[in-house]
């Protein structure tokens, strides 16, 4: 029986207040304390009895909480036998507990943490979640909003939380996604509690996740920097210093949410690392750069190209997986972006693009040897094969980039699956590239006229800023005919780093008849200088340096993107009198 208290003038420690968060299948209780607080626990049927010795309860705390939840239904507090001050934690049947305490840790004070859980609705929940995997007909998507309960993230200056805004934009990234044919996504968490590392990963390996999106807002100390960004696994070091404290930071979630060590500890063997090295990096990475072009529409990018440092939440051997930090909420004005529906619902469209190109639903082949997608129009653009050899260190993502195709399309014309092993020396099918051009036969004229010159199609990669017009423009062909021979509309969407068809007049054009010399419009090499590498210098910024992008610098110096860049090492860049 307990003697029902509001406060006492009883010395020692104090229970400063009780939280507590409900995730489907657990509750979590937390009693912040006072330091060293010494407390016992003992458990009957359907109760759990925490008793706290010399302590007192802060006035404003009630005596009774009911909760109602499916893993706890009420907290009495009380005096307890020997004027201890009582905990009566009552559960309903099946529920099972767990009690330990946390250190005081940065603002948090000391903590006495009740995990309560029913292992039947667990059970149910992971049967559930292997089901999707065993008859699964679409591409299986994870969507990871960070944080969560007693973890906030980042805190804008204006009070905003990041467990709150990247949960927003979760729901709204599953909900686009799960608009679309072909795919299925899923949320770690759909309301405000912590997941753990380990859970999040098994979450993800029990759906059979095809991709798996962690997403976060980005924080410094000052309100100047901005951007988006997106970090790919590395199992050594970082790719720069503020990836460095990104991860760091990041991997303290774990510790800041409430994880006992014993949940916590890291599961991962070096048969695991071996594939994480050897495959699913090089697809992150690949897939990453495809959210970053796609994040590039929607505001400021803050890194150019994709960072790595050795996140524990992307530890997924055979699962492509990114971090995006959607923007900085520690600046005020991207804050305000974050809170507002409309951005959140942009980021979250630019994300799905990102997935839908890198990872397409469905393709459809030919026994000819063909490959056959449809435009937008439903018209079918067939494309011829050529062979090609894989060499030593090749990934079939590298040579889907080299050749300008996707990984989508490579796996489609050789019969293969995303994880299927590429042995050095295997002959493979690629898109025929035909020095780049292709033949578009011409059309009849509208009257009965002579129908149009035919044109040879050259490919072209678009650079950030660049638009349908100035394209056109440049290239010196209509806007009209551009958009015909890409299958688009006036109102499309343009993203860096697609490939558009180019069309070309022949020699019997008008401007050919007219005595001028055709003039080159793409394909042709580009002009080249040495530059010898300095102490502090990155891809990137060479890149900038020479107006030029990181993926040209490493075609032009047959480059991979984790290669190391040594001081004095020679690389060939854009000449500064090349157009």
């Amino acid at each position: 029986m307990l003697l029902l208290i509001s406060a006492s003038a009883f010395a020692g420690g104090e229970i400063q207040n009780v939280r507590h968060w409900t995730a489907p299948d657990q509750t979590r209780v937390v009693f912040d304390v006072s330091d060293g607080i010494v407390f016992t626990v003992h458990k009957e049927a359907g109760r759990v009895f925490i008793d706290f010795q010399d302590t007192t309860l802060k006035d404003s705390l009630p005596s009774t909480i009911d909760m109602k939840k499916p893993s706890i239904e009420k907290i009495v507090l009380g005096r307890g036998p020997e004027d201890i001050l009582r905990a009566e934690l009552h559960l309903p049947e099946g529920a099972e507990s767990k009690v330990f305490r946390l250190k005081r840790f940065q603002d948090r004070p000391e903590r006495v943490v009740v995990d309560l859980r029913l292992p039947a609705l667990e059970k149910k929940e992971s049967e559930t979640r292997q089901a999707v995997k065993k008859d699964r007909r679409e591409r299986i998507i994870i969507i990871d909003p960070g944080h969560g309960g007693d973890d906030p993230g980042a805190l804008g200056r204006h009070g905003t939380k990041e467990k709150d805004v990247v949960l927003q934009i979760g729901r709204k990234l599953r909900d686009e996604l799960n608009g679309r044919e072909g795919y299925r996504a899923f949320l770690t968490r759909n309301g405000d509690y912590y997941v753990p590392f380990r859970k999040r990963v098994t979450i993800a390996k029990e759906y059979g996740a095809d991709l798996f999106v962690s997403i976060h807002a980005d924080a410094v100390k000052g309100t100047h920097a901005r951007g988006s960004s997106v970090y790919a696994l590395s199992l050594s070091g970082a790719s720069n210093e503020a990836a460095r404290l990104l991860a760091t930071n990041e991997n303290l979630s774990d510790i800041i949410g409430g994880v006992s060590e014993e949940e916590s500890g890291e599961e991962t063997d070096a048969i695991l690392l071996n594939m994480f090295q050897t495959n699913t990096i090089n697809r992150s990475m690949l897939f990453g750069s495809t959210v970053l072009n796609r994040l590039g529409d929607v505001g400021n990018i803050k890194f150019a190209s994709v960072q790595h440092a050795p996140f524990r939440v992307l530890k997924l051997p055979d699962i492509p997986s990114v971090l995006v930090e959607t923007a900085y909420i520690s600046n005020p004005e991207e804050e305000k972006l974050l809170k507002h529906r409309l951005h959140q619902q942009k980021i979250a469209g630019a994300i799905t693009d990102a997935i839908t190109e890198f990872l397409p639903a469905e393709e459809t082949g030919e026994p000819d040897g063909k490959i056959v997608r449809r435009g937008r129009s439903g018209r079918e653009d067939r494309t011829a094969v050529a062979p090609y050899l894989v060499k030593r260190g090749e990934t079939l993502a590298g040579i889907a980039k080299k050749h300008d195709t996707t990984l989508a399309v490579l796996l489609k014309l050789n019969d293969m699956k995303i994880d299927d092993p590429l042995l050095w020396g295997r002959k493979i099918k690629i898109p025929a590239a035909d020095s780049g051009e292709e033949t578009v036969q011409p059309k009849k004229a509208a009257g009965g006229r002579e129908p149009a010159p035919k044109r040879r199609v050259l490919t072209y990669r678009v650079k950030k800023g660049e638009s349908l017009g100035w394209i056109a423009r440049e290239k010196q062909v209509s806007l009209q005919v551009l958009l015909e021979a890409n299958n688009m509309k006036r109102d499309d969407p343009l993203f860096v780093g697609r490939l558009l068809k180019i069309p070309v007049a022949d020699a019997d054009s008008d401007a050919a008849k007219a005595g001028e010399k055709p003039k080159k419009v793409a394909g042709k090499r580009e002009k080249t200088v040495y530059y010898r590498v300095k102490r502090g210098d990155n891809l990137t910024e060479i890149a900038r340096r020479h107006h030029t992008s990181v993926e040209n610098l490493m075609s032009l110096n047959s480059l991979k993107r984790n290669d190391p860049l040594y001081v004095n090492k020679r690389l060939r860049v854009p000449s500064p009198s090349a157009p």
